[in-house]
């Protein structure tokens, strides 16, 4: 390592996230930095640059995704195409070092900004960074360019561009929070439903239509019930506040779930969703794991039109190692993971659903809330 790069990798371990709250700008001595890591990793050979990986750390990862989306803007606003490769390659720096949900955004950016380029072939350009970049990133960036031109789209990050006269720049969709009046409202879910071959269990695919019943709903409404709790497989998880549980309708319709909560629905959006269901992993035999668990979801879904977007990425949940996988339907738009345990010889699943894979991820953060304990058995008394 040269005195220069080991100099600028000093300065990046001296970046704290919480300095930049208020700011979404790195200082000049940061970006300086940031070049001088994406030249070596230019020239470097193979192992150099799985050295310059390495280096990477989750504290200040995010350096990267701030140089990755100044680039993304810069590009626009400055008219300099040129940037849009040195963002693609910060975030190839970063090799996930944080978290690919993380790193898919900023690819989204990167991939929208060179979209605006009639001279850039921006499938080309992101063919060129993952050729010379190391795994995971280049899996990320290829599967990424496979995808189906709505998939890409800045609407499936909940993303959107800002409004004029403002600068061009990207920033969150924002969503409405949904009146008084409407969390009281019954949601009408439209569903696919699969049932696989004798005791395999129902796999969920909820199309989240903005239908609504004209009946207020005999639940709670969510400031007063966010706790979903289950005894009897010794779990809690606290479910996002603009959920509504509807479980005994979802029941009605499916027979099925363990608990089931939807977002309001909003005309012209796909609704956000958390169905959680459970069976017992001896009716499949002793070798049953979360990865075949996920294996018979993906072919269902497969089966109904979902696109299979990545499966099997493990996770930990209070300590408990789930493996998730994602998927996508294009009509209408509508995304879900599905995220599997097995706990206690039950299979343990949540299904997550939403319009963007943003949405989806805030979602999935929620499941940072599961807490497990010894389930309470039920007693029989004489």
């Amino acid at each position: 390592m040269t005195e220069d790069l080991g100099s600028a990798w000093e300065l990046l371990r001296s970046l704290k996230v919480l300095d930049f709250m208020h700011s979404r700008k790195l200082p000049p001595d940061a970006i300086a930095s940031i070049d001088s890591v994406i030249d070596a990793f230019l020239v470097g050979d193979a192992e150099e640059k799985k050295q310059i990986n390495r280096e990477v750390d989750k504290a200040f990862s995010f350096a990267f995704f701030m140089y990755a989306l100044m680039a993304a803007v810069d590009s626009v606003r400055q008219n300099q195409p040129v940037l849009l490769r040195r963002g693609l390659l910060a975030v190839a720096v970063e090799n996930l070092a944080f978290d690919w949900r993380d790193s898919l955004p900023q690819v989204a950016k990167l991939y929208h900004s060179a979209r605006k380029f009639p001279q850039i072939d921006a499938d080309g350009l992101f063919r060129n960074v993952a050729d010379i970049s190391n795994e995971p990133f280049n899996e990320l960036l290829s599967s990424f360019i496979r995808r189906p031109e709505e998939s890409k789209s800045l609407a499936c990050f909940g993303l959107i561009e800002s409004i004029p006269p403002a600068p061009f720049d990207y920033e969150a969709r924002l969503r409405k929070s949904p009146s008084r009046f409407q969390l009281y409202l019954r949601p009408l879910l439209r569903c696919w439903l699969a049932i696989f071959p004798t005791t395999y269990a129902l796999v969920f695919a909820v199309a989240l239509f903005p239908f609504v019943l004209g009946a207020q709903s005999d639940q709670k409404g969510p400031s007063s019930l966010t706790i979903y709790t289950s005894d009897a497989l010794g779990f809690s998880y606290s479910y996002p506040v603009q959920l509504v549980p509807n479980t005994g309708e979802f029941r009605r319709k499916l027979n099925a779930p363990n608990f089931s909560a939807f977002e309001t629905p909003t005309p012209g959006k796909a609704r956000e969703g958390v169905v959680i269901t459970s069976e017992d992993a001896a009716q499949y035999g002793p070798i049953w794991n979360a990865k075949r668990c996920l294996h018979k979801t993906s072919m269902i879904l497969s089966q109904q039109g979902w696109t299979v977007l990545r499966t099997n990425t493990p996770t930990a949940l209070d300590s408990q190692t789930f493996l998730r996988a994602d998927y996508q339907h294009a009509d209408p738009l509508v995304f879900q993971s599905a995220v599997c345990t097995i706990w206690k010889g039950s299979v343990l699943e949540f299904v997550l659903s939403a319009g963007s894979e943003e949405e989806i991820n805030e979602l999935f953060r929620s499941l940072e809330t599961i807490h497990f304990r010894e389930p309470v058995r039920k007693t029989v008394t004489p």
